[in-house]
């Protein structure tokens, strides 16, 4: 009998091809020993875990697949007894596979998305934890001298600095997350659950960060002390829209400066004006109100 397997797309690009290949395998062989010698085929970077399923994406599932196959339901039935017809690789990106195999051993299949949520956290209190390592053995740090400087002066406290990572609180308690890397800077909010929500991300990476960081520091800073908003600079940088991301762009001696914001134009169109500005520009607009 003619098995079909196939797998979902597991980045962007990955989906400009079918997956999808046909097995020709005896109908009496059973599913726990078809499955064995199955894999999605793909290298994934980090944590690769997959549900396996019985027909397409959506059909009943019957095991996982993390590095190995476990199948945990029907797995001495036969193909022609199951009906197999396809299997399929069910991608769950960053799921944690201990608990994943946990709730299935037990006959649950949990959401996908509460398990790869707990799955980042777990990743996201990993880099907090190196961060923190990091940051006992070296005197370099993320954030400028002068950010530094725009957090304390706006209510805010540092918790966790390293050269590449930085944790920090606002003043109305808000959590930031502030990560680069040769390519870019990002920076994130925390919420409640530890999750983390994308603010804007930056290039080239470095202070770029800091007037979208020091901006919104300010602003929550004058709402926690009942003072007016700010009037934001005159001088504006060109805010646009590609591909879904909004963004803001200009151009200094050459080299492109960009800063891209989700999920929608506000907050692209609110920090653009401060995209041009120095730390201490930004923080005295907030503090003082006399830099224009």
């Amino acid at each position: 009998m003619k098995v079909t397997v196939d797998r979902d797309s597991v980045a962007m690009g990955d989906d400009t091809e079918s997956h999808e290949r046909t097995l020709d395998v005896p109908g009496e062989t059973t599913l726990g020993a078809f499955l064995a010698h199955l894999t999605p085929e793909v290298s994934v970077a980090g944590s690769a875990t997959w549900v396996v399923r019985l027909g397409g994406r959506d059909g009943e599932w019957v095991g996982m697949y993390d590095g190995q196959m476990r199948v945990l339901r029907e797995a001495e039935r036969t193909l022609t007894d199951l009906g197999v017809t396809g299997i399929h690789f069910d991608y769950w990106a960053g799921a944690p596979a201990e608990l994943l195999l946990e709730s299935l051993a037990a006959g649950r299949l949990p959401a996908k998305d509460a398990l790869q949520r707990e799955g980042w956290r777990r990743g996201w209190q990993v880099e907090d934890d190196r961060a923190r390592a990091k940051a006992a053995t070296t005197t370099r740090r993320l954030l400028s001298a002068e950010a530094v400087a725009a957090v304390a002066a706006l209510g805010g406290r540092i918790e966790v600095h390293a050269p590449s990572y930085c944790r920090l609180v606002g003043a109305d308690g808000t959590t930031y997350v502030v990560t680069a890397d040769q390519h870019w800077s990002r920076v994130s909010t925390v919420d409640e659950a530890g999750d983390r929500q994308g603010l804007g991300t930056f290039r080239p990476p470095g202070p770029l960060a800091e007037t979208t960081l020091v901006a919104r520091l300010g602003a929550t800073w004058r709402a926690t002390r009942g003072l007016d908003p700010v009037e934001p600079p005159r001088h504006r940088t060109t805010v646009s829209r590609s591909g879904g991301i909004w963004r803001w762009t200009f151009t200094d001696g050459g080299v492109e400066h960009e800063g891209r914001y989700w999920p929608d134009g506000t907050l692209a169109a609110a920090f653009a004006p401060y995209a041009r500005l120095e730390v201490p520009e930004i923080t005295a607009l907030f503090t003082v109100g006399d830099a224009r």
